[in-house]
């Protein structure tokens, strides 16, 4: 719902200030709807009032206020504030919250998927030495290089997967070398370990 219908009703606010005679015909005026900055300023803020200053011959504030006075009534929109040099904040209201987690439930596991976008990615992730001590960190990469597939494949991509471990190599002879000693040993074979296992 959120940026569209904020976008909608900016655009609703800039032609009723338009039909009060507050503003000119800004009916295609290019603006955004974005996140702030910093938080503090509220959920989402647009620039409308400041890019339509040129063409309306006013102050951004001027028709920052005529945006806030004309705004509609918007589900969840808990207040608007004129900021800076003509940014109009938008706070939501706790209200939008338990609305996107209401539509989470009732939509399941596919809820928000997104449509197949053609785009493929390759992410490559651990690379395990068997023959070298395993730690904490192997198990940690892998775990997020599988969340990152999961969530790049629910986004709609492509995803091939690569994991990583080095089996092959001079390393891994003198590691199997060095097994078959051991277990020769434990069998009570006389059997002298390898000079560089």
């Amino acid at each position: 719902m959120f940026p569209d219908a904020l976008h909608d009703a900016v655009r609703t606010a800039l032609a009723a200030a338009h039909e009060a005679g507050d503003l000119p015909d800004l009916s295609g005026l290019d603006f955004v709807i974005e996140r702030p900055r910093d938080r503090a300023h509220g959920d989402w803020a647009t620039n409308a009032a400041m890019v339509a200053a040129r063409p309306a011959k006013a102050a951004p504030r001027v028709i920052a206020q005529a945006i806030v006075d004309h705004f509609p009534d918007v589900d969840h929109v808990a207040s608007l504030e004129i900021a800076g040099p003509g940014f109009v904040n938008v706070t939501l209201d706790p209200s939008w919250y338990r609305e996107v987690l209401r539509a989470a439930a009732l939509g399941g596991p596919d809820h928000a998927r997104g449509e197949p976008t053609g785009t493929r990615i390759q992410v490559e992730f651990v690379s395990s030495n068997p023959n070298g001590p395993l730690h904490i960190g192997h198990a940690r990469g892998g775990v997020i290089g599988d969340v990152l597939c999961r969530l790049f494949e629910y986004a709609g991509h492509e995803v091939q997967r690569e994991y990583y471990y080095n089996d092959a190599g001079v390393q891994m002879d003198r590691f199997a070398e060095s097994l078959e000693a051991r277990y020769r040993q434990a069998l009570g074979q006389d059997v002298p370990f390898p000079e560089e296992g």
